[in-house]
């Protein structure tokens, strides 16, 4: 018996409360993953939206995935999550994608071509241009984030490149933590670490500080060691996810969902003034990275929702270099796969 592609589950707890807010649809693709059930649950909770923000979950996967799907939406329903009034899992593109607010589009396939990412996010862009509400917020999360966050810009003409992003706050809040532990302080209390890069990331921290009781510190002051935070600091960072694949035999999933949520709560919340965070954006020509290529740099956002380039912060001559080989190699990615895309 085939399956049938589309189901909506509602919240029986719910039915019959009128929502406060205008409801948000929001869409998780690959949704039978690991990473999928974190921002699943987050977003459920209330941790991304707000806490007083219902929403509709869209679950997206491949066909023959229905079953899983609907296991995974029970298990949803039964946590009695207030905020959560509807769940609508799919394996078909225009059900899924159909007036969503935002988009958390997932893919996590290192061992395939980027070849195989840029025709899946050639797919997931053209559902965006027709079905999702022009304001749509979608972070592309995963394997060759920066090139699949190009493809869906290119796919979707007609929403606002600002409106797509690709994700690097998991190498961001993996920086936090290690200059927290540096510091034997908590990761809350460190401020303004930056991952620069596209396909190659480069944690950067000669401009984080840090809260000491009433003070405020630049972590340069109190750790004055730059073979740390030119050698051993980035080493770690970069090197966490193979780290952590050794060490249980997979690849990040629940501190990567987190990370996902985070990036998503401050696009959509806005980031505390004087604090910024990473995020893999189409550039606008700040530091030597190309217009519209997808690149993560230190980004300021607003209550608007309008994410704004820090300009103007002073790098470390070898972070400078750094970045200039990172968008060489970035753009050599992209035109493999891509061809004349690029200049098109």
């Amino acid at each position: 018996m085939s399956e049938v592609p589309t189901q909506v589950h509602d919240n029986p707890d719910k039915i019959d409360q009128p929502p406060k807010k205008e409801l948000l649809r929001v869409l998780v693709t690959s949704g039978t993953t690991a990473m999928a059930h974190t921002i699943s649950w987050a977003i459920a909770q209330g941790t991304v939206f707000g806490f007083d923000q219902p929403v509709i979950l869209h679950l997206l996967d491949a066909k023959g995935t229905m079953s899983t799907l609907e296991g995974i939406v029970l298990e949803l329903l039964d946590c009695t999550f207030p905020l959560l009034r509807q769940v609508l899992m799919t394996t078909v593109d225009d059900s899924a994608f159909t007036d969503i607010d935002a988009a958390f589009l997932l893919y996590e396939a290192p061992a395939m071509p980027v070849e195989e990412g840029v025709k899946l996010f050639r797919r997931y862009g053209s559902a965006l241009e027709t079905y999702a509400k022009k304001t749509i917020k979608a972070v592309v999360c995963g394997t060759y984030a920066p090139i699949n966050a190009f493809v869906c810009m290119r796919s979707a003409p007609s929403i606002d490149r600002r409106n797509i992003s690709a994700l690097t706050r998991l190498e961001h809040n993996q920086a936090l933590a290690q200059i927290a532990a540096k510091l034997s302080v908590a990761p809350n209390k460190v401020k303004n670490v930056i991952v620069w890069g596209g396909l190659q990331n480069i944690p950067d921290a000669y401009n984080a500080y840090f809260h000491h009781r009433d003070a405020v510190v630049a972590v340069t002051e109190s750790v004055k060691d730059d073979d740390y935070f030119l050698k051993e600091f980035p080493d770690v960072v970069c090197s966490r996810g193979r780290t952590v694949h050794d060490a249980r035999k997979k690849y990040p999933s629940l501190s990567k969902g987190k990370a996902a949520c985070d990036h998503m709560h401050d696009w959509w919340q806005g980031t505390p003034d004087g604090t910024w965070v990473s995020m893999g954006v189409a550039s606008d020509g700040s530091y030597g990275v190309p217009d519209g290529i997808v690149y993560s740099f230190p980004v300021c956002i607003g209550s608007d929702k309008n994410w704004v380039i820090v300009k103007g912060i002073k790098l470390q001559s070898v972070t400078e270099q750094k970045i200039q080989e990172s968008v060489k190699h970035t753009m050599s990615e992209v035109d493999k796969a891509l061809g004349s895309v690029l200049v098109s």
